[in-house]
């Protein structure tokens, strides 16, 4: 698995994408040793999937970020799908 850092690095995995939509629930063990890591990395975690819950509330990024983020989340589901 490729290590997984920051709030960029989960939004552009889309195995996070995948298990933080719900569309791969069964991958929880997978991703606890992320919480685990490090402050930083949990930190990281736990702001990329509040990103992905509230992406329409989301201050963090701009409306284009959110926009761009979006097509790539379709995209990827859609693909796995």
């Amino acid at each position: 698995m490729q290590v997984l850092m920051t709030v960029d690095d989960f939004l552009c995995n889309d195995d996070f994408i995948r298990y933080t939509l719900d569309c791969e629930p069964d991958q929880g063990g997978r991703w606890a040793q992320y919480l685990n890591a490090s402050p930083a990395i949990r930190d990281a975690f736990l702001k990329a999937t509040d990103i992905l819950l509230h992406l329409d509330e989301c201050s963090s990024l701009t409306k284009e970020q959110v926009m761009q983020l979006k097509r790539r989340i379709t995209r990827s589901l859609r693909i796995s799908v």
